[in-house]
């Protein structure tokens, strides 16, 4: 399973880095918000800790009840700390999906978390499948 976190460290880093510079180039501002949610793995919360916030943006976790028994719990959990996200107008640049959570393991809905993300306008959903899936169509 080594290949697999080389791979989402490696696209950590990419997508970590170009959204720091888009706050150094001006094209993002102090206050716009990065989303995830509460399980996310330790390193990725702290990777977005170490870029995001000493770039001046927030971070907004999505809390999840465990235990859940449908996608739809995800999703119902997901849109008001989106909404959450967005208030005072600030702007959602990245949104953070884990495509299986790391404690407790739980495949999320992805396709409909991106879709809801792209529907808001968020910027950037940024995941590491673990399973086959084609985020780049919309449902």
């Amino acid at each position: 399973m080594l290949f697999p976190n080389l791979l989402k460290t490696s696209l950590l880093f990419l997508t970590f880095t170009f959204n720091t510079w888009g706050f150094t180039e001006g094209r993002f501002y102090p206050g716009d918000v990065a989303i995830m949610f509460h399980c996310a793995y330790g390193a990725v919360k702290k990777s977005v800790e170490a870029y995001f916030v000493r770039a001046g943006g927030y971070v907004i976790e999505v809390p999840l009840p465990f235990p859940l028994n449908s996608d739809d719990e995800i999703v119902q959990e997901f849109r008001p700390a989106l909404e959450k996200a967005k208030q005072n107008n600030r702007r959602v640049r990245l949104a953070i999906i884990d495509h299986v959570t790391f404690m407790p393991t739980v495949v999320i809905p992805v396709k409909q978390i991106v879709n809801i993300c792209r529907s808001a306008g968020v910027d950037h959903s940024s995941s590491t499948p673990l399973m086959e899936l084609d985020a780049s169509t919309s449902i």
